[in-house]
C-alpha cells in the first residue's frame, strides 16, 4: 500500500476522520485490513475509539468493517498505539 502524509495509508486516513463507508470500499479492493500508521493507530482501534452514530450510514458502514474484520479472523480487541509502536520498531508488525 502507498503510504502518504505522516506515514499513513488510505484505509487508516479514511479510519482517522471515521469514514466507513470510504474504509469499506478499500478493504473490500484490497487494501491491508492490518496496516499501522507510525503512530500505532490500527483499524480495530480506530473503530473502537469511533463515536459515530451507530444508526447513521457511517455507522452502518463501521458495522460492515467490523464483520469484514471478523471474517478475516482479526481479532476486534484492539492493541494500544504505543504497543504497536513498539512491535513496528521491532519488526513485529503485523502480528502472525
Amino acid at each position: 500500500e502507498i503510504k502518504g502524509g505522516f506515514d499513513v495509508t488510505p484505509v487508516i486516513d479514511a479510519a482517522l476522520i471515521d469514514d466507513w463507508i470510504t474504509v469499506l470500499l478499500l478493504l473490500e479492493r484490497g487494501a491491508d485490513p492490518l496496516a499501522a500508521s507510525r503512530n500505532g493507530l490500527t483499524m480495530t482501534n480506530l473503530l473502537s475509539t469511533s463515536r459515530v452514530d451507530r444508526k447513521g450510514r457511517y455507522g452502518v458502514a463501521l458495522e460492515k468493517v467490523q464483520a469484514f474484520l471478523k471474517k478475516k479472523g482479526i481479532n476486534d480487541t484492539p492493541y494500544e498505539p504505543t504497543q504497536v509502536k513498539k512491535m513496528l520498531a521491532d519488526g513485529e508488525w503485523p502480528p502472525k
